[in-house]
């Protein structure tokens, strides 16, 4: 990749704005819009290095954003279904349905712990993990 003759140590506030654009999923042709530039401008700065770098790390930050929201939202979900299957006032059904779906999450819970101390032990053979895959598991009745 080249800097397009550019100082490889800055961006400019516009190329900084395009990283925020693409880094939250906008693609190159929404982002030359928003910018009012071309879809040329941002494949050239593409092209650039740090600003490819930049936004590398913008998409990083980004999903480990979503994944704390994700393991935010597993946290109340257990909770919530924890609640119902021991609340007394429920139906049967639905305490049965809830005390399913823990048993459900756990078993993949489970599952993914085994595989990350596989891969832990032995990073380098990675084919000799079993991939944990929705038709491995139980049925969820």
């Amino acid at each position: 990749m080249s800097n397009n003759g550019k100082n490889p140590n800055n961006l400019r506030p516009i190329q900084r704005l395009a990283i925020q654009y693409l880094a939250n999923g906008k693609s190159n042709s929404e982002t030359a819009r928003l910018l009012n530039v071309t879809r040329q401008t941002i494949g050239n700065w593409m092209g650039n290095d740090l600003f490819v770098n930049e936004l590398t790390k913008a998409e990083k930050n980004k999903i480990t954003q979503l994944v704390k929201m994700y393991q935010d939202a597993e946290v109340s979900s257990f909770k919530t279904l924890k609640e119902i299957m021991e609340d007394e006032n429920a139906k049967d059904a639905d305490r049965i349905k809830a005390a399913k779906e823990i048993n459900h999450g756990s078993y993949r819970l489970r599952e993914r712990i085994e595989v990350e101390e596989r891969l832990a032990n032995d990073p380098k053979n990675i084919e000799h993990v079993i991939i944990v895959r929705e038709d491995n598991l139980p049925p969820k009745e």
